[in-house]
């Protein structure tokens, strides 16, 4: 399961139609208040979370999970409707797994979310990892 936390909703369509075409189970969850509350029942594959979220800012939420022992493992990709370099260095400074932007085709966001996806995975299952400080 991926769940999407988009709020405009055109591009969440389309994120939610790319996914279920490459046979990924999505779902759309309204707000990063809202996630963290479903994340204490179900468990996904991996988090697409907006950076410009209405009332919230994704960088925050972001910042909840990563601190969260319990969150800390889900994979999460930022979106957005920029590829402003300033905003990208951002969100991997606090540990965002890739970023995709609204600018992007679908091959190449399919592509970055099979990565992340193939990394959680090896992760999970015990792959040695180098942490550089």
């Amino acid at each position: 399961m991926v769940y999407c936390i988009e709020p405009k909703g055109e591009f969440r369509k389309s994120l939610m139609h790319i996914l279920e075409s490459c046979g990924y189970a999505s779902e759309a969850v309204p707000s990063g208040k809202e996630l963290l509350e479903v994340l204490k029942q179900h468990r996904p594959e991996l988090i697409l979370l907006d950076y410009d979220l209405p009332g919230e800012k994704g960088l925050e939420i972001l910042d909840v999970l990563r601190d969260s022992f319990e969150y800390v493992q889900i994979p999460v990709i930022m979106v957005s409707d920029t590829n402003e370099g300033f905003r990208k260095a951002q969100c991997f400074d606090h540990g965002a797994d890739d970023y995709l932007s609204g600018t992007m085709g679908r091959v190449e966001m399919m592509a970055r979310i099979r990565a992340v996806l193939r990394r959680a995975e090896r992760y999970k299952y015990g792959d040695e990892c180098v942490r550089i400080q």
